[in-house]
């Protein structure tokens, strides 16, 4: 791509005038003008905004750059799709050299870092830089620190296209700026702000939880472990039980610096835990040991659990409430620099007590809650206020988040933190019975190989093909108009399309006037007629007077046969902001809340979306109104309003109080989002107490759990915590449930739920005894449903397949199964190899034609254009018990053929398909060609026990086996069954060489836990004897079939299977593209697109039966098993030379498609369904079939 003609004009118009645009007298704001304008315009970008795009979804965001005491301001240009932030330009006057200033480019890279943009530009036009900003900024390092492009002015002209095909709205929007940006992730050491800010909270942890041990639970060195305040933290107790209230902070009360000098209640130490220690000697700081009793440490054990408890608590309270306050101070709601004044002076932990005070009383939010309200619903904190921590360690914690520290909080998305905190919640402070802290991963966590943060375009998919359908949106709110300049209201205007996270949106439709997305009548959820409920407040209710209720039926969008398409524009509005609010979302395992986040921006989004496009100056007026107009000619929703939704709509439960607290300042912090002047108009305690919606229990466990136990212990109702929804959300349950019910709950596989399977076996109707724990909680997800509510989880597709998935396959076939959209091996969670798919289902009557995806790859401009390109509706009715295949309609119908005339292979071969032997100890008894002679040569009878042995790898198509391996074969009862006298004498003087060889391996195969009945011994299997049979044999996992012939008695590892038949007709089905196909459709694919070739699989595929009254079969039957023999043939030939090699290829490749096209014919399939299955032959292309029925 040649430079257009105004980058030549501009290059010129710089050339003759390099010197003056150098010096001092022009300035930064004459540069935008002449110059960058003219330079983005032609890479397409709208400067200007003349689409006329609502003020706060306009492309291109100019600021005013400036720099006071370090806090560094917004960057000169935001380039954006939608609301969605891509890139900074960062300009700065000719007068500057940004090759070698050190400043412009840590300025830029902090801010973009923080924003958690990749790619960000720093420009004087002279020169243009291209940054990497995933690399941690230093204010000590050089210009040239994640420079990754520079081009100087003359270069535009030689090298425009490398710059547009990243930078140019078309690159934007098409996806080339991402797949630069991810193909260059990681390359240069680039540690993003999400993983550097994790590791700045771990180190928060650690330090404060050492100290506050050290300081809290042990009055000295040979003090037990202590919990200071029984009870009187919430989160502590149990509904069981009744908090302890002593030593609450008086309502009149105030904390005073003076009053930290009082000793704590919480270090009295009762005589029964003092009789129960032993003396011994201390260390540092660091924290010492202590030595207990058996006796005392038994006592003590109830004291560690609930310590620990305790401990975790303080820890992640002292760090949300510093972290809450510091993000307020960047976004200017609080004073700047409050805690840092703090910090740098003395008695620190009393300082902070007096601001969460004064913070308890501005925001009225449960993060600070000290005294007894009626309005507070958790009971008040009166633990952490009587805690001790060192002012060292409150002075480092702090001043870390202040300049030159690289993190700019009014920048970092909430999303972003709600990603750290998943990380953060997967490890907990434990208790030494010492009392040292120290920090471990959860074993749950060990055990699923880490934490995954659910990627942002999948919950933004799940939340609008669940909460948007019941909004009457099927896209995306911001593909809807999403606002007006405060000071005029355009009759016509344009509409960006946000991407979905971050991914390639589609291109702008323009709406006319106040026209919204309403979907066609009588789609899903047609019958159902429940009407939403709830208290609604009176801001909203006072403007929609006369307005009929809403029932998700009627809201509910796509093809009645499950995800149809929204097509239609109508003028009127299907719901008001009144019935939104009724809407009721809820997350079952929320974690950190990241769906719950998703949910509440899709939230605000549709209600900003509504008043926006219906009169928004008349919003803007009356008593308490829902909008208000801000200086920049922007309408914002109040702070009022935003609370009223998220107390209205939100809720959440989790099994981790601190995930609880993390959910709970995710969508604190998610409100106060925008939020700076609103805040010192005379609002006070503006944040809700949103301890009546994110609730802390075992979705999954009731406290039926505890029927018949008169004083259930208190330790096992804490490890337990169960939770009574009915009890929790009153509210919800009598309006008939949950509108949406969505998350990724977690993946603990059966082994870990132990004590707990009777209970889900007498609850669970899907309960399997190897079944996954979110196997359960898709059970009580859908249960948790109001008629017409909308269901959708992220979970592992095995039980799609997977004997242990049988009972809730049977489970969801009498359900309203909307959609399967199955991800196989791609990896959507960065780091691991999940095998995710997105099921959805609605409470609504049957229609049993679910819509199903195979999602193919992530390169894709988003989810949705994907699934609706590829998705194809099936039928529901058609899913085998064995296991379900999501496939359409069109290939249903065509495997339904495939079985016609047909019996399952393992049948056909009377359940003959056995696995490869397992013998525990390979290094013993499987040996190499050398050790196998030298056995032989040292005594001839060692021949009688070692066999050919070959692994799956070893097997290739239509291929001989080649033998590289020998197996020592004494299976389990062969010594009894031919000893005299003692076993291991007998055995040693009839097989010397063997006996010799395995001796030395003795110690490792007695530990084996299956063997045969002496350590030398095989386990016991059946089928020994059928390995020295003819017989077809193939390796377990396979890209795709590759079955071979052995007529040598090669016996087989544990990595192959064998089906003793000498059967070539067999073969040839088992290698053809018809059967890969088929195999296909019924299994799973694992990482890098390999199948497992397992006997529930293999013994399902279809054999034809030939009918001998038939002549064609007959002849089909013959011509097969010709070619075939034919084929085992060539393939034992050796190529002399080179080009006799590839000859011989040619013939194998020729007789292979000779054997395919004859599988096609006998299987009767016509062109289409051959197409559908081999893929070589384009629509219109003449196949093989065709050709030779022509001939």
């Amino acid at each position: 791509m040649t430079a257009p003609a105004i980058i030549h004009d501009l290059v010129q118009r710089f050339r003759d005038s390099r010197e003056l645009y150098r010096s001092g007298r022009y300035n930064e704001a004459q540069l935008r003008q002449e110059f960058l304008n003219p330079l983005f315009e032609t890479l397409g970008w709208d400067m200007f905004n003349r689409s006329n795009f609502a003020p706060q979804y306009r492309e291109v965001i100019h600021e005013d750059s400036l720099e006071d005491e370090g806090s560094l301001k917004a960057p000169d240009y935001a380039f954006r799709i939608g609301t969605t932030r891509k890139f900074f330009v960062e300009a700065k006057k000719p007068a500057v050299d940004i090759r070698y200033a050190i400043h412009p480019a840590y300025q830029l890279r902090r801010y973009a870092w923080n924003a958690h943009l990749p790619l960000s530009i720093l420009t004087d036009f002279e020169e243009l830089a291209v940054y990497d900003c995933r690399t941690r900024p230093d204010p000590k390092d050089s210009a040239a620190t994640g420079r990754v492009m520079l081009f100087t002015f003359e270069e535009y002209l030689t090298r425009w296209n490398e710059i547009a095909q990243i930078f140019s709205r078309e690159a934007v929007w098409n996806g080339s700026f991402d797949r630069y940006a991810e193909g260059s992730k990681g390359k240069r050491g680039t540690t993003e702000v999400d993983a550097e800010f994790l590791k700045e909270i771990e180190q928060w942890r650690l330090l404060l939880a050492r100290n506050i041990a050290l300081r809290n639970f042990r009055s000295s060195a040979r003090d037990p472990i202590v919990p200071p305040v029984p009870g009187s933290f919430p989160g502590l107790s149990t509904p069981s039980t009744t908090p302890d209230r002593q030593g609450s902070i008086a309502a009149d009360a105030h904390l005073t610096p003076a009053s930290r000098n009082q000793p704590s209640a919480g270090l009295r130490l009762s005589k029964e835990r003092a009789d129960s220690i032993t003396p011994s000697e201390e260390g540092d700081e660091g924290g010492g040991s202590l030595s207990l009793t058996q006796e005392g440490l038994s006592k003590q054990s109830h004291n560690l659990h609930r310590a620990e408890r305790q401990l975790n608590y303080a820890v992640q309270t002292t760090i949300d409430r510093i972290l809450f306050l510091r993000i307020c101070e960047d976004r200017q709601i609080e004073p700047t620099d409050q805690l840092l004044q703090i910090a740098e002076g003395s008695d620190i932990y009393a300082h902070l007590l007096v601001l969460f005070q004064k913070a308890d009383q501005k925001y009225n939010s449960g993060l600070f809650h000290f005294n007894k309200e009626k309005t507070q619903t958790s009971e008040p904190d009166t633990f952490t206020p009587t805690l001790q921590i060192d002012d060292k360690v409150l002075r480092q914690v702090i001043k870390s988040t202040y300049y030159p520290c690289p993190y700019m909080f009014n920048e970092i998305p909430v999303e972003i933190l709600g990603q750290v905190y998943e990380q953060f919640l997967g490890s907990v402070i434990r208790l030494t019975p010492g009392g040292q802290a120290k920090v471990e991963e959860k074993p749950e966590v060990r055990k699923a190989g880490g934490v995954y943060y659910t990627p942002r375009y999948i919950v933004d998919y799940i939340v609008e093909n669940t909460l948007g359908r019941l909004l009457g949106v099927s896209k995306p709110v911001g593909e809807t108009c999403h606002g007006l300049p405060a000071n005029e209201v355009q009759p016509s205007f344009q509409v960006p399309h946000p991407p979905s996270a971050g991914r390639r949106p589609s291109t702008p439709i323009p709406l006319q006037g106040s026209s919204t997305l309403r979907p066609k009548e009588g789609l899903e959820g047609v019958g159902s007629n429940r009407s939403l409920s709830g208290e609604t407040s009176t801001n909203i209710n006072s403007q929609q007077s006369g307005l009929t209720s809403l029932t998700p039926s009627s809201v509910a969008v796509g093809g009645g046969s499950g995800g149809g398409s929204f097509n239609q524009l109508q003028q009127d509005p299907l719901i008001t902001p009144a019935e939104a609010l009724k809407l009721r979302v809820v997350d079952p395992a929320c974690g950190s809340g990241s769906f719950l986040l998703g949910a509440y921006q899709y939230l605000l989004d549709w209600h900003l979306n509504y008043y926006l496009t219906h009169d928004p100056e008349s919003h803007t007026r009356g008593k308490n109104p829902p909008l208000v107009a801000t200086e920049g000619g922007e309408y914002c929703l109040t702070t009022q309003t935003k609370k009223q939704i998220l107390t209205s709509s939100i809720y959440g439960v989790d099994i981790d109080s601190q995930a609880v607290e993390v959910t709970k300042l995710s969508l604190l912090l998610k409100l106060l989002e925008g939020e700076t002047g609103q805040l010192t108009l005379g609002f006070e305690r503006v944040l809700p107490d949103l301890g009546q919606n994110i609730r802390c229990g075992n979705s999954l466990i009731g406290w039926d759990y505890f029927q018949g136990q008169m004083f259930p212990d208190e330790e096992e109702i804490h490890r337990v915590n169960p939770f009574d929804w009915q009890r929790a959300f009153p509210q919800v349950f009598a309006a008939g449930g949950f509108d949406t019910v969505i998350g990724n709950p977690p993946y603990i596989r059966q082994e870990s739920l132990g004590e707990d399977k009777p209970y889900y076996q007498s609850i669970y109707e899907v309960f399997t005894g190897t079944a996954d724990i979110y196997s359960y909680f898709i059970e009580k997800g859908v249960k948790l449903l109001a008629p017409g509510g909308q269901f959708s989880y992220i979970v592992a597709n095995k039980w799609l397949r997977a004997k242990y998935g049988f009972k809730l396959r049977q489970w969801l076939k009498t359900k309203s199964i909307e959609e399967i959209t199955d991800f196989g091996d791609l990896p959507i969670f960065t780091g691991a190899t999940t095998y995710p798919l997105i099921l959805r289902v609605s409470n609504n009557p049957p229609h049993f034609h679910p819509r199903l995806t195979n999602v193919k790859t992530l390169d894709f401009a988003s989810l949705q254009e994907y699934v609706d390109e590829y998705g194809e509706i099936s039928d529901q009715t058609c899913f085998e018990e064995d296991g379900w295949s999501l496939a359409g309609k069109q290939t249903q119908d065509l495997l339904a053929k495939i079985r016609q005339n047909s019996i399952p292979l393992g049948e056909y071969v009377g359940g003959k398909v056995y696995r490869g032997i397992l013998t525990g100890l390979n290094k013993a008894f499987v040996i190499d060609q050398e050790t196998k002679d030298r056995l032989i040569a040292k005594d001839p009878r060692s021949a009688e026990l070692i066999k050919p042995f070959a692994q799956g790898r070893d097997i290739k198509r239509y291929a001989s086996i080649p033998v590289k391996q020998y197996l020592i074969l004494i299976p389990k009862g062969w010594t009894n069954q031919h000893r005299k006298g003692n076993a291991w004498n007998w055995f040693s003087s009839q097989y010397p060489a063997i006996a010799s060889h395995l001796k030395q391996f003795e110690k490792e195969a007695i530990a084996r836990g299956d063997k045969g009945e002496f350590w030398w011994e095989l386990r016991a299997c059946d089928y020994y004897d059928e390995f020295e049979k003819p017989k077809i044999v193939y390796p377990d996992i396979s890209l795709r079939g590759n079955f071979a012939i052995d007529l040598n008695g090669i016996h087989y590892g544990n990595t192959a299977y064998i089906m003793p038949v000498d059967d070539v007709f067999l073969l040839a089905l088992l290698n053809s593209d018809l059967f890969d196909f088929y195999y296909r459709q019924i299994s799973s694919s694992y990482r890098g697109g390999y199948l497992r070739y397992i006997y529930q699989y293999v013994t399902q595929l279809p054999v034809m039966q030939i009918d001998e009254s038939k002549q064609d079969q007959l002849a089909m039957f013959k011509k097969i098993t010709d070619l075939v023999n034919n084929l085992l043939v060539v393939n034992r030939q050796k190529a002399s030379y080179p080009r006799e090699g590839q000859q011989l290829k040619n013939i194998k490749i020729e007789i292979e498609k000779q054997i395919n096209l004859q599988v096609f014919d006998l299987y009767g399939l016509d062109d289409e369904e051959i197409r559908m299955v081999s893929g070589q032959y384009s629509k219109g292309m003449e196949t093989p079939l065709t050709k030779r029925n022509k001939e």
